[in-house]
């Protein structure tokens, strides 16, 4: 007979047969995502500091600092 405890523990073991295995997956995505916002931020930053405006796509937009 089958128990919902063992259901669990078998659902329990594909999960982490799934996630064991898209670790390095997942980390890559991360350092990836960290990379581009670090570069994106950095772009606009020199942007502005040297033309006032900055674009994204086909907007630009112009930089003020508001205190």
């Amino acid at each position: 007979m089958i128990t919902v405890t063992d259901e669990i523990n078998k659902w329990k073991d594909v999960a982490n047969k799934i996630w064991s295995r898209s670790l390095g997956i997942v980390l890559a995505l991360l350092v990836g995502l960290g990379f581009g916002w670090a570069y994106g931020r950095g772009d606009i930053i020199e942007d502005c500091k040297y033309s006032g405006a900055f674009r994204v796509g086909s907007q630009a937009f112009t930089c003020l600092r508001k205190i």
